[in-house]
């Protein structure tokens, strides 16, 4: 069905042009495997005419490039982390940079936290990407020493505490 719309427009758009149409990577989301999923994929639509002219129908050819763009966004950020972690100073400095570039692709990585841990054994929110420090998902302070892996709580570390 989505090809074959997709058709009708590109039929609508040449007009009866001799040129192909191409969308290189174009994104679908499709269900499949029971849920929707970010695909990408090359398409051209390439009228067919037979020796007289007589427009015969449309090639459609598709490829699907999921896997190569996907690696490609992964890797660029990979390379954006090494930079600011290179780059960066401190470890608070070398922190908010990583959070930063984790931001540019909310795609792969929706939120993150990072902690810093004290003397006393104490985790420290010090940056954080998609997410504000003291959300009840990533507090100010989590005290593991007092935590106990057995509550129900949906934080790992169930005794946390937001200053």
């Amino acid at each position: 069905a989505g090809l074959g719309f997709c058709l009708f427009r590109v039929t609508h758009y040449t007009g009866g042009s001799r040129e192909r149409i191409a969308f290189d990577d174009l994104q679908l989301l499709l269900k499949r495997f029971g849920y929707e999923e970010e695909t990408y994929f090359n398409l051209s639509y390439t009228p067919v005419y037979a020796c007289d002219g007589r427009n015969l129908g449309v090639r459609a050819t598709l490829l699907e490039t999921t896997g190569r763009v996907l690696r490609t966004r992964r890797m660029h950020t990979l390379r954006v982390l090494d930079s600011a972690c290179v780059e960066s100073h401190t470890i608070q400095e070398a922190a908010e940079k990583s959070m930063q570039a984790l931001q540019e692709n909310k795609m792969d990585v929706s939120f993150g936290m990072l902690y810093m841990i004290d003397s006393k054994g104490d985790y420290t929110c010090c940056a954080t990407s998609g997410i504000e420090a003291g959300h009840v998902a990533a507090p100010f302070l989590i005290h593991p020493a007092t935590s106990s892996s057995s509550s129900s709580s949906s934080f790992p570390l169930d005794n946390s505490h937001s200053n």
